[in-house]
């Protein structure tokens, strides 16, 4: 027997992650440990590049049955995604932004790159179940993006307020999607800290307030409502103060007008005295005059709007020209 495994151990070229010996001692040791029921199971890579499981069990009329399991695709499955792993390690954690992987249901931390770390001034301890749900100023908010991916499967620019380890409040804007992570259910997350951002939209906000017209900020691309004054919320509809998002491209009775007028804006940089069918979110429709001006806010094109219903005076121009004809 000691022979036929001097033959099998010959064979072999890592044991347990370390290389195969071939002295005598070696041998005897093995077999020892491979004999073991106490020992866990042996992992070995024989010369050929194929992996094997050794374990040992005891026979039912005495003695020990030595186990050799071909377990070759097990282990280079395993080997692949401990090698995605790091690939995704490297990528992450030299990547500017935070970026966090959490379990959907616990919150609890799967993955966090140093910067993320930084950003919530503490170190992440992969041995230690930490959650991301502790630095939600408001729990009701993380809900409040799960329920938004279940209509959408990316959530971008989706602000939240966070707060640190000592406290310190900041606000995030937050692209969230859904993935698996090591066989959980997660919510993976890429951020940035737009505190600074946010002060600024929420002084515009206050002037906005107070504006008796219906004034608008709104994204270029997207036509997503970033702040408005009650008035404009009023004109087209909308409940004023939501956090549901809002967006002008709904608002277009005839949706060339919107690329007529993004053409004119990012062209000239304005529009004024546009005139075009608009309609409320019960589907009425009124007339109104626009004036339009493209403007950079924190790095991102906007659109800055004031809006005027002519429905009247359309109203009466109409009943003018009938009755001259």
């Amino acid at each position: 027997t000691q022979a036929v495994l001097k033959i099998f151990l010959a064979r072999l070229v890592i044991i347990d992650g370390e290389p195969a010996k071939r002295s005598k001692a070696y041998l005897k040791s093995f077999i020892e440990r491979w004999s073991s029921f106490a020992n866990a199971p042996i992992e070995a890579q024989t010369n050929k590049g194929n992996w094997k499981l050794l374990t040992s069990h005891p026979r039912p009329g005495g003695g020990k049955a030595l186990i050799c399991v071909n377990m070759t695709k097990f282990k280079h499955a395993e080997l692949t995604l401990h090698e995605n792993e790091e690939i995704f390690r490297c990528i992450t954690e030299s990547h500017p932004l935070p970026v966090w992987m959490a379990d959907e249901e616990t919150g609890e931390i799967l993955y966090e790159s140093i910067e993320a770390s930084k950003l919530l001034g503490r170190d992440w301890d992969e041995e230690k179940p930490q959650y991301i749900t502790e630095h939600y100023v408001d729990p009701a908010d993380r809900e409040l993006v799960r329920s938004k991916l279940d209509k959408h499967s990316t959530l971008k620019d989706h602000l939240v307020r966070f707060q640190k380890t000592d406290g310190t409040k900041f606000w995030i804007s937050a692209n969230v999607r859904r993935g698996m992570f090591r066989g959980r259910q997660a919510l993976i997350a890429g951020i940035v800290d737009v505190t600074a951002r946010k002060e600024r939209e929420d002084q515009l906000r206050l002037m906005l307030e107070a504006h008796p017209l219906p004034v608008a900020v709104n994204e270029v691309d997207t036509g997503r409502v970033i702040i408005e004054s009650p008035a404009s919320a009023q004109l087209f509809g909308r409940e004023y103060g939501t956090t549901a998002d809002a967006f002008t491209g709904d608002h277009y009775v005839n949706p060339e007008d919107r690329k007529k007028l993004l053409k004119r804006l990012r062209k000239d940089r304005f529009v004024d005295g546009y005139e075009a069918m608009w309609k409320r979110t019960d589907g009425s429709q009124f007339w109104a005059r626009v004036n339009l001006r493209l403007l950079e806010l924190d790095g991102r094109d906007v659109i800055l709007s004031g809006v005027v219903d002519v429905s009247e005076q359309k109203q009466r121009e109409d009943e003018l020209t009938r009755a001259r004809e």
